[in-house]
């Protein structure tokens, strides 16, 4: 891990260790949450992998169920470039900071 600034690279991403440097478009996902739509359907054995991607920010999210009765037997992520943040940050601070840019 190595420290520029505003970010940090870790694992060859940049991600920012302030939440003035993150950038707006990821703003809407931090305030509300992702808005999933589905990309795809996988199959292996007794399992289906349903393939998402937000529509705001880009991330993916890939879900694996068991066919036998829906259970969720795991879930991976993988966000772009800028996205995370370093440190916990709490959701108020990231609508505080949404609102701060949308009002100028």
């Amino acid at each position: 891990m190595s420290t520029r600034g505003s970010s940090t690279t870790v694992k060859g991403k940049e991600i920012p260790t302030s939440i003035s440097s993150v950038k707006t478009k990821y703003l809407p996902c931090r305030t509300f949450g992702h808005a999933w739509g589905l990309i795809g359907t996988r199959r292996a054995d007794d399992l289906i992998l349903f393939d998402l991607s937000c529509i705001n920010c880009q991330t993916t999210r890939c879900d694996v169920i068991a066919k036998a009765n829906g259970a969720l037997e795991g879930r991976t992520y993988h966000y772009p470039d800028g996205y995370l943040k370093h440190g916990a940050i709490r959701r108020t601070a990231w609508r505080y900071e949404f609102i701060k840019r949308i009002e100028g």
